[in-house]
């Protein structure tokens, strides 16, 4: 395959790392400042704290002091601006046509160094997140995919909602959001990240100069409290009025920088990503249990996960988890080479269609910047996958689903009636 060039760092003085990647081809410039900050650094006492601060930054800066002049000097050049909040990071992003790049690094980099965060704007939005929260309560699958989180990780800010709950966010005050924010956004803990159509030098200039007062404090620490040992209770019903229940399996997983994390990805593949995933032929294809059944790996600092989700009919229940465990084993054994090959060809060429989307591509650099502290080489990664063989992939499949806990959370329609039945499928 072809040798891609790769994404270049440069470290500002005051720590904060700065990644291009230049696609002269491209008609589009996409910014994207990924920042330590998500629910896992977060206590009992400020939980949602990083999703609120998100919302913050969105009502206005020194340079643009209201929510409309900061989203419209994106949107009128026909550009877009979001974020998002995850476990470990906050994300950031403004797409914009090529020649508009100043404007799309020069608004996300105000909003992180000077957000306004005036106390009635911090009353209103708080309004805003409730209905939020509301809004993703009340779909039916909620209960299930956030009971999955606290299986796994019970009594841990992993296990959290990442929104936080409707008490936590109406004990925030707007001094804990502050210094919340004091303490994550510092320069050294942000990965700021530029993929497409930009005149480099004049980019990293004008970057400089837009932070040349901006001083670190103090590197965060990424490091909490230690991950619990799965040792509590590995299954969780949720009685719940539906048509359908809502079922999320999960084990054990690698956390980002172990060696086999790439070998995890491509064995997903293989096991419930896209039409042609052996969930989705057996599950929907032959069994016809299911509309859709997905599989996704996460990947963090210390640890991941490796989760299932689907929904299917209230009766078909047992037997489809009794099926989707028939088929999570099956990994550990029964993989051919021609199948493997399939999916590294599968990986190389998703790889090949993110490089082109500028979008896309910012995250997927600066996430994996941010979380494991190294630079994303296209050329190696496709070369470790090239490296695994089957025998690889069976041998790391036992150890991850072998003998290893299962962890089963559940939402339907009296679902709690088929506890003892669930629990003998787990043993």
């Amino acid at each position: 395959m072809k040798h891609w060039n790769n994404p270049t760092l440069t470290t500002l003085e005051n720590g904060l790392r700065v990644i291009t990647y230049n696609i002269p081809t491209a008609t589009s410039v996409s910014v994207n400042i990924c920042v330590g900050a998500g629910s896992k650094y977060e206590t009992s006492s400020n939980s949602g704290v990083s999703h609120f601060l998100e919302h913050m930054l969105f009502k206005g800066t020194k340079s643009w002091p209201s929510p409309e002049k900061l989203t419209s000097a994106i949107e009128n050049t026909g550009g877009e601006i979001n974020a998002l909040t995850s476990k470990e990071y906050t994300m950031y992003w403004a797409k914009v046509p090529y020649n508009q790049w100043k404007i799309a690094t020069d608004i996300l980099l105000d909003m992180c160094m000077n957000p306004l965060m005036e106390p009635s704007e911090i009353v209103r939005e708080r309004n805003v997140i409730h209905e939020e929260l509301r809004m993703y309560t009340d779909h039916p699958s909620y209960q299930s995919e956030l009971g999955i989180d606290q299986l796994m990780f019970p009594e841990h800010p992993m296990g959290w909602e990442i929104v936080g709950s409707h008490k936590s966010l109406e004990d925030l005050k707007q001094y804990d959001i502050e210094t919340y924010f004091q303490k994550r956004y510092d320069p050294s803990n942000l990965v700021l990240t530029i993929t497409g159509n930009f005149p480099e030098n004049e980019l990293l200039q004008s970057i400089n100069d837009a932070t040349s007062k901006w001083i670190s404090v103090h590197s965060p620490n990424h490091t909490i409290e230690l991950i619990p040992n799965h040792m509590s209770s590995r299954l969780i019903t949720f009685d719940q009025t539906s048509d359908h229940t809502y079922i999320n399996l999960g084990v054990q997983g690698l956390e980002f920088s172990h060696s086999l994390s790439p070998l995890l990805n491509l064995t997903n593949i293989m096991l419930g990503e896209g039409m042609s995933s052996r969930l989705f032929i057996k599950i929907r294809e032959e069994l016809g249990l299911a509309y859709d059944i997905t599989s996704s790996v996460n990947t963090y600092n210390e640890t991941g996960t490796w989760l299932i989700n689907c929904s299917v009919k209230n009766s078909n229940c047992l037997s489809a988890v009794e099926a989707i465990l028939e088929e999570l084993y099956s990994l550990t054994n029964s993989v051919t080479e021609q199948e493997l090959s399939h999916v590294k060809q599968y990986a190389k060429g998703k790889l090949l269609i993110a490089m082109e989307d500028t979008e896309r591509l910012a995250a997927l650099i600066g996430g994996q910047t941010l979380l494991s502290g190294t630079l994303l080489d296209f050329n190696k990664t496709i070369e470790q996958w090239d490296s695994f063989t089957v025998q690889d992939l069976h041998k790391m499949s036992q150890k991850l689903i072998t003998d290893t806990p299962k962890f089963l959370s559940i939402g339907g329609e009296k679902v709690s009636n088929h506890q003892l039945a669930l629990e003998k499928l787990l043993a």
